[in-house]
């Protein structure tokens, strides 16, 4: 948790120093409102997500709304304090703000490649199949890395490794993301 926390105050300090490159200063050219689909999974767990933001073209950094969700119950068991364990089916959501900034452009054939950097923080929630019951919430922080590609100009392919800490020590907290990223309009 404490990593993550760092990683991410690195990537807004990163993303505020971005403001300007070289002597030129941004300008309205290259923002755009965004949408993201995606997906995470590890051999134990899936998760998609969708998420709407903005996209700063120019420095190459984006922000927004994030939501992500595991779209089946998953078996859980829980230890009590009294040493007993409870064994649910659980469904989580995660809802949240994700920060990336993409480095260093190369050009690949009629597409660019870029390297990014991006952390995700918020809450997560979760309800268990046929109980009154719900799980815990609780605050999170995932940072990932990857890469992307330009998709022409309207959009980017994004793949990588992410961080996503779900509290239970029975799934394994590395995860691969793949996501599309969709440029709805320019501001």
């Amino acid at each position: 948790m404490r990593n993550g926390i760092t990683l991410f105050i690195l990537l807004v300090y990163t993303l505020s120093a971005g403001a300007q490159i070289g002597d030129a200063t941004i300008n309205s050219e290259g923002k755009r409102i965004s949408f993201i689909s995606g997906m995470l999974f590890n051999n134990k767990d899936f998760f998609f997500d969708f998420g709407l933001g903005y996209e700063n073209l120019t420095a190459q950094w984006a922000i927004r709304l994030d939501v992500d969700f595991r779209p089946f119950f998953k078996k859980v068991q829980i230890k009590n304090e009294d040493g007993s364990i409870d064994q649910f089916f659980e469904r989580k959501t995660l809802l949240g703000i994700a920060a990336e900034k993409r480095l260093l452009q190369l050009p690949v054939g009629s597409s660019t490649f870029r390297f990014l950097v991006g952390a995700k923080g918020g809450v997560m929630f979760g309800n268990y199949r046929g109980l009154r019951r719900h799980a815990e919430i609780l605050p999170y922080v995932s940072p990932y890395a990857g890469a992307a590609f330009d998709i022409g100009s309207g959009g980017m392919f994004k793949f990588g490794y992410s961080f996503m800490d779900l509290q239970n020590p029975r799934i394994p907290q590395h995860r691969i993301f793949f996501g599309i990223t969709f440029y709805l309009t320019e501001l």
